[in-house]
């Protein structure tokens, strides 16, 4: 696009007017740069209560992707880095759960498997050691506790020999993170 001349560019409407006069942008266009123009001043000076769609957010990232495509002849996508999706088995750290706030052993074992995905009894001491557990926990004590007193709540997955949560165990492990919020 060759250089536009805009004046007061600190101001949408002389931006605006020099965009329209060197661009081929249609009315339907110009109808979604108002209309979402509108939601922002709203958003910014009446209303704090205000919500919008996620449909509403991707046609507007799709709008602002097509002008600047056309106006600066680019690919934006080229230029975006989007994040790495989180790797299969991986707790995000909004969802991790801090150790010192679980009272009960049970409840420490099941974090602890939930997010080490340990394969022995030695892999849940480890990770509570590294997430800085502040009482200790005998192997024996964590072995009785997957195997015999709460079965319900693990299994041994055979084709990667880790201790993984039963439907019953995740369950459990949600309300512990809700409850340590």
């Amino acid at each position: 696009m060759k250089h536009i001349e805009v004046g007061d560019s600190k101001n949408r409407e002389p931006l605006q007017k020099a965009v329209k006069k060197n661009t081929t942008f249609d009315a339907l266009v110009w109808n979604q740069i108002d209309d979402y123009y509108e939601i922002r001043c709203d958003l910014y000076h009446e209303s704090s209560t205000k919500t919008i769609s996620d449909d509403s957010m991707d046609d507007y990232y799709e709008l602002v992707e097509f002008v600047i495509n056309q106006i600066l002849d680019l690919n934006v996508i080229d230029h975006v880095i989007l994040p790495e999706p989180p790797k299969q088995g991986t707790i995000d750290e909004k969802e991790k759960v801090r150790i010192n706030k679980i009272n009960s052993i049970i409840n420490k074992i099941v974090v602890a498997v939930k997010q080490s995905k340990p394969k022995n009894a030695d892999d849940i001491s480890n990770y509570f050691k590294e997430a800085g557990n502040k009482t200790v926990i005998a192997k024996g004590i964590i072995n009785q506790n997957l195997k015999h007193w709460y079965p319900h709540f693990f299994f041994l997955n055979s084709k990667t020999n880790e201790w993984q949560l039963s439907d019953e165990g995740e369950s459990r492990y949600k309300k512990i993170n809700q409850d340590s919020k």
